[in-house]
């Protein structure tokens, strides 16, 4: 594995998980979890797949989802 694709792992995260709804300090705290950038990004992929499993089920009508609160509390802020 080269620097060159960990660092484009890297960058994937940040673009990825900013469209998934995540901030630059949560996807770094989710690289200082699973220990380096291609795992965070093999995260955000399964991540992904699985809210849009639960989005499908939602709309067949065989899940009940919670509506989101309007802002999701910060864990410095609970």
């Amino acid at each position: 594995m080269a620097g060159s694709d960990i660092d484009e792992a890297r960058a994937l995260c940040f673009e990825y998980g900013k469209e998934l709804g995540f901030t630059k300090a949560r996807i770094e705290k989710m690289i200082d979890l699973t220990g380096n950038p291609i795992s965070t990004l093999r995260l955000l992929t399964n991540l992904a797949v699985e809210a849009r499993r639960m989005v499908k089920l939602e709309n067949a009508g065989k899940l009940k989802l919670p509506k989101a609160p309007p802002k999701i509390p910060d864990a410095h802020e609970q």
